[in-house]
């Protein structure tokens, strides 16, 4: 057999120290290895001249060597045109309303006191039951979003328990349900009520520690938070019952990142012994006016992410966040989010119906609305903007691209609003975390 080499590798050699780190965009492989068995030079021969070298077999089980006949771009418009056609997926605004007023939040001149209706919650129950029947749909995963949607409490149980009852008349589906709030109003009452009707996971922010947090994520009346989330959170995990995640993020600017080790000693000293707790952080991107000089560039977050993530593993601990936002080095993904999902719709408490959480409150990225009998009317060519794929053009620089299969035409939001490519991975990135694993694999 003939091979060749990926067109998804990067290496990064140290001629001094006789050591060298490859990594494959592809398979998401990393691997070590000592210089003198394999140098730089080595890159430019045939791999087929290879194949007695000590390394040639972990080369090519983790995919930086491949048969001569192996079309890695197939591989990938192949992964990337699979989707989820038995799941739906269903992001719920029961209203924009907010207890805080925290300043970097994209939503806040959008803050009203509208609710969602009890006749658009039996709309959106009749569209889930006719999408159940019509597309046999095994799960249904529902995200609570807001807005602060615990100041729905009682709509969010309803819904829920007439959601089971959906289930039980249609097709038995499975059902996965989510919230994300700010955890203030969440007391261990509330929390066994969301539990009792359903809701299995919570995501809730907290922005480093108590004097950071209390200065970002106030009361709309000026009041701290921080203490009330955290004694939520503790309460909680005396829980008996098991099947729950506690997701807690940590939102952070140039301003308090410095503030967020304090906050993963305290996550570790508090939480990281119950696994129903878990632990990541995210960068504030996309800031316009007098708070923009507090935001990270993309470059800037993706450098303080990694010293975050070190600082993590220094002490023992990793960051749980299934996004390939929040890792080290970029693992391959078939698509950046859910929003080119053919199933997913995010539904704001007016029945707007729109593809990705970040735009709901921009008119004009409405793909539909939903009717009060279940119907749906979409916008045919809005939609089709969203089930963007990278392969669609022959001619799209993506393609071309080694980081493709960790970006696969990176952010859909982002390509419809600007009309460009934003590539949120760069070479330069990837690189000086090539060389700082070199540096302390020892």
């Amino acid at each position: 057999m003939r091979y060749k080499w990926s067109r998804y590798n990067y290496f990064e050699f140290d001629e001094k120290n006789k050591k060298f780190v490859c990594y494959n965009t592809k398979s998401g492989a990393v691997l070590f290895g000592n210089a003198n068995l394999f140098a730089a030079s080595d890159l430019k021969k045939d791999a087929s001249s290879l194949c007695d070298y000590a390394y040639f077999t972990d080369f090519f089980k983790n995919g930086f060597i491949i048969p001569e006949d192996s079309d890695e771009l197939s591989q990938l418009k192949e992964i990337n045109s699979e989707r989820d056609t038995d799941v739906l997926y269903l992001t719920l605004v029961p209203t924009l309303d907010c207890n805080f007023a925290c300043p970097y939040c994209y939503q806040r001149e959008a803050h009203n006191q509208y609710y969602m209706s009890e006749e658009l919650k039996h709309g959106i129950l009749n569209f889930i039951k006719k999408e159940c029947l019509a597309k046999k749909i095994k799960r249904v995963e529902t995200t609570w979003f807001g807005g602060e949607p615990t100041l729905t409490a009682k709509f969010i149980e309803d819904f829920m328990r007439e959601l089971q009852n959906v289930s039980r008349s249609t097709s038995q589906f499975e059902t996965t349900t989510i919230i994300v709030t700010n955890g203030y109003l969440l007391n261990n009452k509330l929390f066994e009520r969301l539990y009792n009707n359903y809701v299995r996971i919570f995501q809730i922010t907290i922005d480093g520690n108590e004097e950071n947090h209390n200065k970002y994520r106030i009361l709309k009346d000026g009041n701290p938070s921080f203490h009330i989330i955290y004694d939520n959170l503790l309460a909680i995990k005396k829980s008996k019952k098991q099947d729950f995640i506690i997701h807690l993020r940590a939102n952070f600017l140039k301003d308090n990142i410095d503030s967020m080790k304090d906050l993963v000693d305290l996550y570790k000293k508090d939480f990281s012994d119950d696994e129903r707790f878990t632990f990541s952080f995210r960068p504030v991107l996309d800031f316009t006016g007098d708070f923009e000089k507090n935001v990270f560039s993309k470059a800037e977050a993706r450098r303080s992410e990694y010293e975050m993530l070190k600082y993590m593993q220094q002490i023992g601990l990793s960051s749980e966040e299934c996004n390939p936002m929040f890792t080290l080095l970029p693992m391959p993904i078939s698509r950046w989010c859910r929003a080119s999902e053919a199933l997913r719709y995010i539904i704001n408490y007016d029945g707007g119906v729109f593809r990705c959480d970040s735009v709901i409150t921009e008119n004009e990225q409405r793909v539909g609305n939903i009717e009060l009998d279940g119907r749906v009317f979409f916008d045919s060519e809005k939609i089709d903007k969203w089930l963007f794929s990278p392969f669609q053009e022959l001619s799209n620089p993506c393609l071309k691209c080694k980081r493709l299969p960790v970006c696969m035409g990176g952010c859909v939001k982002e390509r419809i609003k600007t009309g460009r490519v934003i590539c949120h991975w760069t070479d330069d990135y990837i690189r000086f975390v090539l060389k700082n694993l070199l540096e302390i694999s020892g």
